[in-house]
Order: structure tokens, then sequence, then C-alpha cells
């Protein structure tokens, strides 16, 4: 009550999970504390419930999402609004085994481990071209401030990907802005699934990484359904387990339980291997690679982001040939001299 919304504004509901205490005298053990079970006083209403669940204290600095949680649970952090000319920078936690799905994300996920944990929200200072406000989009956009077209931003909380602030996106067919986000979900990695199993037969020898990617309105709250006549070209890193088979990767959607196959093009950026492919709809995707027929002579992947064009290696053997076509043409005139003209 009294938030006055001025500017886009992305809104994350948090929540905690609520500790199941056995002597919780507020009723939710039903007939734990009831202590009107005629001539029982509820001696046996507790038989199945005498391990309690242990919780461990996480605490979140410049951020939301502290609390009492148990271990292995997901728990949602999100950055405060940056100072003023500062921006979010990444998350720092005090151990290594938090899970964290991105530390790059202003808003992501992690594991809780089973102990107390903490994790603080860094910030840095804001670009030259950024507004600074440190408020909405600015603060969920992390470290996409090379997303392109007029501020569209890649968002990717799918874990397993380096480097997400390599991520950009084009947009044909409209000039609004736009946020794609691209995530994991169990109902995307089913849908691949299904889709490669109807293509090979079986999953024996495919590798593969799943992901959803939708589309959003400029604020990332409103899903957008009918994206007719709009075309996004996304480039974004390779999934780190995909990134070995380089150019034999492809990429797909999931169109009716089969693979809509796209012709992606591979880049480096600043040394990253990334893909770029158009999106016509949206729905599960997958980069995908069929490790029974993997090519003896891979694409190169380019180390230009201009034109990502590969080399292939069999250019490398006709510049060969052809060299040594010239030098046999030279030397098939020149005819060994006598050994009598000598004398």
């Amino acid at each position: 009550k009294g938030l006055k919304i001025t500017e886009d504004t992305f809104i994350l509901a948090t929540y905690e999970l609520k500790p199941t205490n056995p002597n919780d005298p507020s009723g939710n053990n039903q007939g734990s504390t009831s202590g009107n079970n005629s001539g029982d006083n509820g001696s046996g209403s507790n038989s199945g419930n005498n391990t309690t669940t242990q919780f461990y204290t996480l605490t979140v600095t410049n951020g939301n999402g502290s609390g009492s949680y148990a271990a292995g649970a997901t728990v949602i952090i999100t950055c405060t609004n940056p100072p003023s000319g500062q921006v979010f920078d990444k998350w720092v936690p005090t151990t290594d085994d938090l899970g964290i799905a991105s530390v790059n994300v202003a808003a992501t996920t992690l594991k809780m481990p089973a102990h107390e944990a903490s994790v603080t929200a860094t910030f840095k200072k804001a670009p030259s071209n950024s507004s600074g406000s440190g408020s909405g989009s600015g603060s969920t956009s992390g470290n996409n401030s090379s997303n392109k077209n007029n501020g569209s931003t890649v968002f990717i909380t799918k874990p397993g990907v380096s480097n997400t602030s390599l991520a950009s996106a084009q947009i044909s067919g409209s000039s609004d802005n736009y946020v794609i986000r691209i995530s994991e979900t169990a109902q995307a990695t089913a849908a691949v699934e299904k889709a490669l199993i109807n293509e090979y037969g079986s999953l024996d020898n495919v590798r593969y990484s799943a992901m959803d990617i939708s589309l959003y309105d400029a604020s990332g709250v409103n899903r957008i359904t009918n994206y007719s006549g709009l075309s996004i070209t996304i480039t974004m890193p390779i999934p780190d387990v995909m990134t070995q088979y380089a150019g034999n990767n492809k990429v797909a959607g999931v169109v009716n339980e089969k693979l809509d196959k796209l012709k992606p093009k591979f880049t480096s950026i600043d040394g990253v291997p990334c893909v770029t492919f158009t999106a016509t709809h949206f729905s599960p995707y997958t980069i995908y690679v069929n490790t029974s027929n993997l090519s003896g002579e891979p694409v190169t992947i380019d180390g230009s982001p201009k034109t990502g064009d590969g080399i292939h290696p069999k250019w490398f053997l006709v510049a060969g040939l052809v060299a040594i076509s010239i030098a046999l043409f030279f030397m098939k005139d020149k005819k060994p001299v006598p050994k009598s003209s000598l004398a």
C-alpha cells in the first residue's frame, strides 16, 4: 500500500519453508495438541511423526531470501536495489557448496547445505551508458549489459551455462523491448527427451541440454503468448556440457513431439564458445549431438564474433595440394646435366 511505480519494475515474491514442529500449538499437526482425545491425551497421535526436520540458517546480505531451510531446499535469492551509480555485480558465498545457479544473475536460486551459510550480493560502478537507477529491470539484468535491440534482455537462469552476461538478442518484427528467459524445467526436459527418442529411437548415444525459452514484455513479468510476426535471433554461450562437441552440436525446438531443426552459427566471444540461432516460436529447445555420428572434421569455431563462419579443414588440404602442383610444374622442365659434359 502506498507503493508508487514510476518506471518498469520487476517484483519477485519470495517464500520461506515453514518448520514442522510436532509440538506446534497452532494446530497444523492434526490431533497432536487437541488434548481432548478421550482418555488418551494424544499419547499415540504422533507415532509416525517422531522425526523432525533439521533446519539451517541462511543469511543473505544486500538481498532477499534470508531464513531457515532444510538441507537440499531450493531457495530463491534476489539482490536489493544497488546504491546510486552502481549495478549488480555477482553473488559471493562464504562456502563453495551453496549450489548457486548463476552467480552473475541478480535473481537466482541456491541449494541449501546442511549447515548455516551466508551469501552477499556485490555491486560495481554502473557503465557510462547505464541509467544507474539500480531499480526494476536494471537489477534483474545482472551483467547482461551487452544485450542489444533497444534494451531487450536475455535472462538465463538455466544451470550449467557459464558467462551468461554474453547472451544477447536481436528482434525482428517489433520495435518493443522484450525479456527472453532461458530456464530449465521438468516439462521442457521431458518434451526434449520425447522428441529425441522419436528422432533416434533412444537416448543411448545422444547428449543434450534442454531448456525452456519464453518471451516476456519489458517488465519481465507478463508472458507473451501471441508472438506472430516476431523473429528473435539469440546468441548464448554453449552449455558447459556441450562445449566439447564444438561444431557437431545441433539446435532444435520441439513441436508436436518432434525436433524442429534449426541452422545454428557458432562463434567465439571473448574466448567463450557461443551459438546463435533464430527462434520463431517459444517452446522447449535443445542443443544436442548424436555421438555415434560425429564428424571426423568438426567445424572450427571462429574467433571473430562478427562472422562466426567456420573454416573447414578441407580448405587447408586444398591449399597444400595446389602448392605441391605448382612446385612440380616448375620442376619438370629442369633436365639433369649429363656427367660427361662436366669433364
